[in-house]
């Protein structure tokens, strides 16, 4: 049985209570590799009447200690080890020739300070920007955030909508962090769609007839492409566009993963189910990581959600916890073998903090055979967890399934 290995500095990334935007929680991270760089882009949220969240940059030399970007001159020289009241602006900032007239403390703050670089800004994302994931592909990165429309919540509690409240997923592409250019909604029209992540590298199709040719792949969650959304309350008042040759009685009873392809990584096709859960106690499934490319298969880490029951209060919650399935190289939309178990829980009290129980994979990479797994712990912390990527690679090979396009055990 394979199992990830938490890190002994875990939480690695916890709130500043001293930046508003960030004070009640960061978590939830993309994770790339830039040079001798871990980069990360965690969301964070810095209250809780509406609940809005921006995305913060950090970057670390050893995937451990991470230092938060400033705007300005320099970067801000405290890490999340650094006691608040010793920050101070390093010296560039506050050193300038004799003649040049010298900076007020508001221009200080705000050069030193770790400031969002990404957060709402169009119609598409008015009330916020969540779980980044990032794919590297040639000289550009690609950001997939998910853009909420409207309040997600009024002091602390939900909000009673005539609709249901509805997320797409947005793309950006960047290449130094610091400047993004927008792509656009990806995801389908109306499918409340969450957790996209791209593959790496295009691969080759053949499914149109058109002739094969590398196209763009991409894995997705949409909620409402499930029997469980059109047997609901809201089905008949808001129109849901299903896949060619999708019906409501065909699809899956639960959120589950999808697959799909794209020549121009806006516009997607031949969208295909490719895992769903199916126990008893199961909510829903959905992307985690991006893939990441081995000898042996497409590794993907994904999230598996069950509700947890509370005997004494008669109440449940969902659990949160990550999963891991292997897939063809030259057709994703084959599993070569899927553990039919949790490869990491909610169990320390970092991850079951203030009544949650959430171990959410957002980002990763491999290094020097160790698989390393960034993730959001009770949507409060940002922390690590590793593993061998053969032992886990021989795990998924000896469990196994057969080739199947989608398996109900997940």
């Amino acid at each position: 049985m394979f199992r990830l290995t938490r890190h002994s500095s875990n939480p690695i990334l916890k709130p500043r209570p001293d930046l508003a935007w960030e004070s009640e929680g960061v978590f939830n991270p993309g994770i790339t590799q830039l040079g001798d760089e871990i980069i990360m882009l965690y969301r964070a949220v810095g209250e809780r009447k509406a609940y809005i969240s921006h995305i913060g940059l950090a970057t670390s030399t050893d995937g451990v200690h991470f230092t938060r970007f400033a705007k300005g001159p320099g970067k801000s020289t405290m890490s999340d080890a650094d006691p608040i009241d010793d920050m101070a602006p390093t010296p560039a900032l506050i050193t300038s020739p004799s003649d040049s007239p010298r900076p007020n403390l508001k221009d200080l703050l705000v050069a030193v300070l770790p400031t969002p670089v990404i957060g709402p800004s169009s119609i598409i994302d008015k009330w916020a920007t969540e779980d980044c994931r990032i794919t590297k592909m040639g000289d550009d990165f690609y950001i997939t955030y998910v853009a909420v429309p409207e309040r997600v919540m009024d002091h602390d509690k939900g909000i009673e909508r005539v609709l249901p409240l509805e997320t797409s997923t947005a793309l950006l592409r960047t290449r130094d962090f610091t400047s993004f250019e927008h792509l656009g909604i990806i995801s389908p029209a109306h499918s409340d769609n969450k957790d996209i992540v791209l593959f790496p590298k295009k691969i080759m199709c053949n499914y149109d007839g058109k002739g094969p040719r590398e196209r763009y792949m991409m894995m997705h969650r949409p909620n409402r492409w499930s029997k469980e959304w059109f047997t609901g309350q809201y089905a008949k008042a808001v129109d849901v566009p299903l896949p060619p040759g999708m019906t409501p009685e065909t699809l899956p009873t639960l959120p589950s993963i999808w697959i799909a392809e794209s020549d121009d990584l806006i516009n997607w096709t031949n969208h295909r189910l490719l895992l769903s859960p199916s126990h008893a106690a199961d909510a829903k499934i959905g992307p985690g990581l991006p893939p990441i490319q081995t000898p042996d298969g497409w590794l993907i880490i994904y999230h598996h959600v069950d509700l947890e029951e509370n005997n004494k209060t008669h109440t449940s919650t969902f659990r949160y916890s990550a999963r891991a399935a292997l897939l063809d190289l030259n057709d994703p939309s084959k599993i070569i073998g899927k553990l039919p178990y949790d490869i990491l829980e909610p169990k320390m009290p970092y991850e079951t903090e203030r009544g949650t129980h959430i171990v959410f994979p957002t980002g990763g990479y491999v290094a020097d055979g160790i698989l390393h797994v960034y993730y959001g712990a009770s949507d409060f912390n940002v922390c690590l967890a590793t593993g061998s990527l053969d032992e886990l690679l021989d795990e998924l090979k000896k469990e196994g399934l057969g080739g199947k396009t989608h398996h109900e055990t997940a």
